[in-house]
């Protein structure tokens, strides 16, 4: 399915920039709609500018149990019976791991999947994510420099507990967390790349990692080439402390103490973004 996806992009990615702007999250303050290129991110020291573009398309806005929905373009209208499936399946894929996953760090695992119900407000969305070819960075990741290396997606951990990504080109890299070095992340035919985020960091009580990755051009021949990715985030109810959820766990003062949706909204603030999480 994440296939059907990757080629609703190219269409989605084709409309009018006019038309692409309506519905910026910018426009909307929220975290759902397009974001185009062009974003600066606080953290980089090079000042350089994105080339990704986004649709971020609400699991509560395409399952109608948001209020204020984002308009989205009629082409995601059309296709909402297959975005509605595959956010059951990528939400239901997200459970497993938390189920898994918790009993390992001596949590029961009802108290992670009752922090991710999917009929519940939070930031869950389908990513579809456009970055430009660029021929003259071909061949060029050996002789690049830092300042040199275009950025389709700045550094950064993943906000929520669980990303599921599928990618068919290269240009994913993770920061090797003793070296600090960049390494890339091959894409395997077939399968999925899962991320853990921040969320689980904080449920943990710091046994997981979130690891740092980015997009840049792509190694070899393939940055000439347009790429393409499909993301699913899996994240907490918007109103969920994030707190750890072990045995031994200290609770956290008043004034470290704060929601998913306040965690979204912090983040994002790193990136260039406003946004308003109560809409």
């Amino acid at each position: 399915m994440a296939n059907k996806l990757e080629a609703l992009s190219h269409q989605a990615f084709r409309i009018p920039l006019e038309q692409k702007q309506e519905v910026a999250v910018a426009k909307y303050r929220t975290l759902f709609g397009y974001k185009a290129s062009g974003i600066v991110a606080q953290h980089d020291p090079y000042k350089r500018r994105d080339r990704g573009e986004f649709w971020n398309l609400s699991k509560d806005d395409i399952l109608g149990q948001h209020e204020n929905p984002v308009p989205y373009p009629p082409m995601f209208q059309d296709v909402r019976p297959m975005l509605v499936d595959y956010i059951q399946k990528a939400h239901r894929i997200g459970m497993l791991i938390l189920e898994i996953l918790a009993p390992r760090l001596g949590i029961k695992p009802e108290e992670m999947t009752s922090r991710h119900k999917i009929q519940c407000e939070s930031g869950d969305h389908i990513r579809l994510i456009f970055g430009p070819g660029d021929p003259e960075a071909a061949n060029t990741e050996l002789t690049r420099s830092e300042a040199e290396t275009k950025i389709n997606t700045f550094a950064h951990t993943d906000f929520g507990s669980v990303t599921l990504l599928f990618n068919w080109m290269g240009g994913l890299q993770i920061e090797n967390r003793e070296t600090k070095a960049w390494e890339w992340v091959r894409p395997i035919p077939g399968c999925g790349i899962l991320n853990l985020g921040d969320a689980m960091v904080e449920f943990s009580g710091g046994r997981v990692a979130s690891g740092k990755h980015r997009v840049v051009a792509a190694p070899g021949e393939q940055a000439a080439y347009n790429r393409y990715s499909v993301v699913y985030f899996v994240r907490p109810e918007n109103d969920v402390v994030l707190e750890s959820l072990t045995p031994e766990a200290i609770p956290k003062p008043e004034s470290e103490r704060w929601t998913a949706g306040e965690w979204i909204d912090m983040r994002l603030r790193q990136f260039g973004h406003t946004i308003n999480t109560a809409n």
